[in-house]
């Protein structure tokens, strides 16, 4: 059977066309141990079955790229594959090979299938990591700091990896994954860093499907007295926005030195602007915001730049814009249009009466649809609204205060 590309084995195994066969070895023990089944025992079905066949699938792709490579004669006809740029066979037996030398043309157009009889392929996993570099920007001897790093399969099937660094200073929240997002969190200690020093690691993200990714981490050590800016993330997500709507994110920008701490903020997109673009103190609260007015469904990012006397830094921003849906717009005071009447009923009742029995069945579902898309800016609200949802699935009536928080945070949400 022919594949619909080439399979670089290479690429399977992660090494280089120059690689010995010590390098070849080595590689495929390094990948190959994450296929093992106990890697999967602590995972609850169906999701442990979903893995165990991914992994299976893994395994064997794996283990075909090595048994190539490791064979002196295969490995040299798989070169010459590749420098010519024909499709990778499975390896054929006499017969078959003693069939394909024939001279005859009609047999060997009837050898092929026909594109319409070719099975349908999913799509194979593929790595995307952002931002595409870390920089904990100036900071004093001693200080510990912590930044993001988002690793995300845009491809298809699921995505298996592993995440090192080279240096001690920076230590990684997680050493491997099994999953198709995932945030690292990146934690800089500078305990045993120089002052007036400048220091790079680099962040190495292995996966055994979808590719692999280098991120550059780099960090100065103050030498004296300065400036020095703190508090800046290296990814700030929006998450999903209706479009049309504005969303609100609050970072906090501290002077981690000495002195006052001053610059400029400047966004490199028309749709997402700033609170302040200029500022002076040693704590500055900023806001972000992003206008989704005239983005197109779909994910968008962007980059906003933070100049100061105490470094510079680049965050990189995310928001998502669903795709909207007919008669879904929130209802400028009220959770459903039809229902306030019966809301409000069902609001009034005094503590420990039931007017009308539970919530009838359209009012919980419009209720929970209404609820469930609003979006809270504290945790606070993010509990309260969760609690009232709880509620709401259990048919119980609602107090009035608790009615009349809930259409503050959708009035508000109606009005970005």
């Amino acid at each position: 059977m022919v594949t619909d590309a080439i399979v670089n084995c290479y690429e399977v195994l992660g090494v280089t066309r120059g690689a010995t066969a010590e390098e070849v070895r080595a590689a495929f023990r390094l990948r190959s141990h994450m296929f093992h089944p106990d890697k999967y025992e602590n995972y609850a079905e169906p999701l442990r079955g979903q893995l165990v066949a991914e992994a299976v699938k893994e395994f064997k792709k794996l283990t075909g790229a090595y048994e190539i490579l490791r064979d002196p004669v295969r490995r040299a006809a798989h070169d010459r594959e590749l420098a010519r740029g024909v499709r990778v066979a499975a390896p054929a037996t006499p017969a078959r090979r003693a069939r394909a030398t024939e001279p005859d043309a009609r047999r060997t157009r009837r050898a092929a299938p026909p594109p319409s009889e070719e099975p349908t392929r999913e799509p194979n996993p593929r790595i995307l990591v952002r931002p595409e570099r870390l920089d904990f920007g100036i900071v004093s001897p001693g200080a510990i700091g912590q930044l993001s790093l988002r690793i995300e399969n845009v491809g298809g099937r699921t995505l298996f990896g592993e995440v090192a660094c080279d240096k001690s200073w920076v230590t990684l929240s997680d050493r491997n994954f099994i999953s198709n997002q995932v945030v690292i969190l990146a934690n800089l200690n500078t305990s045993g860093l120089h002052a007036g020093q400048n220091y790079t690691a680099r962040i190495t993200i292995k996966t055994l499907n979808g590719g692999d990714e280098s991120i550059p981490v780099t960090v100065r050590i103050a030498a004296v007295a300065e400036p020095q800016l703190a508090g800046v993330p290296s990814l700030v997500e929006f998450g999903e926005a209706v479009r049309g709507r504005r969303k609100v994110r609050t970072i906090t920008l501290t002077n981690s030195g000495t002195g006052v701490l001053s610059g400029t903020v400047k966004t490199l997109l028309p749709w997402l602007s700033a609170s302040e673009m200029d500022f002076r103190g040693n704590t500055v609260s900023l806001d972000l915001i992003a206008d989704t007015s005239s983005l197109v469904p779909g994910e968008h990012s962007g980059k906003v730049v933070i100049s100061s006397n105490g470094g510079h830094r680049t965050m990189t921003v995310m928001v998502k814009v669903a795709t909207p849906v007919t008669g879904e717009a929130l209802a400028p005071r009220g959770l459903v249009e039809a229902n306030d009447d019966a809301v409000n009923r069902v609001a009034s009742a005094p503590p420990g009466a039931d007017p009308a029995g539970p919530l009838p069945r359209d009012v919980q579902r419009a209720l929970l649809a209404r609820i469930q898309r609003l979006e809270p800016e504290t945790d606070w609200e993010g509990d309260f609204l969760a609690a009232i949802a709880q509620l709401v699935r259990a048919g119980r009536p609602l107090a009035r205060g608790e009615l009349a928080k809930v259409y503050e945070i959708e009035a508000r949400a109606a009005g970005k």
